[in-house]
């Protein structure tokens, strides 16, 4: 997985891209880093999609306080399986 990537695309391109219904508003950034808001599309019901804003990164289900956690956006294959973090993912 990348460790960074930009959006560059307008917000409207980005709503007509994905036939999105509502769109939160995110202008183009060209540095996105991990535990930035990230724009992402969410199917909501079936053929409905909006675009909202979510933080990239792994927020394990059971983790009681995100905020304490260390980043989390990245494993090796090799190794994916023996961390309890990515291991229900």
């Amino acid at each position: 997985m990348c460790g960074r990537y930009t959006l560059t695309a307008p917000p409207d391109a980005v709503k007509n891209f994905f036939d999105a219904e509502e769109a939160h508003e995110a202008p183009p950034r060209f540095n996105i880093a991990p535990t930035q808001p990230i724009l992402i599309a969410r199917e909501e019901q079936p053929g409905v999609r909006r675009l909202v804003l979510a933080r990239w990164g792994l927020i394990p289900g059971w983790a009681k306080d995100p905020s304490k956690l260390s980043l989390m956006f990245n494993a090796r294959s090799e190794g994916a399986i023996d961390k309890p973090p990515f291991r229900g993912a």
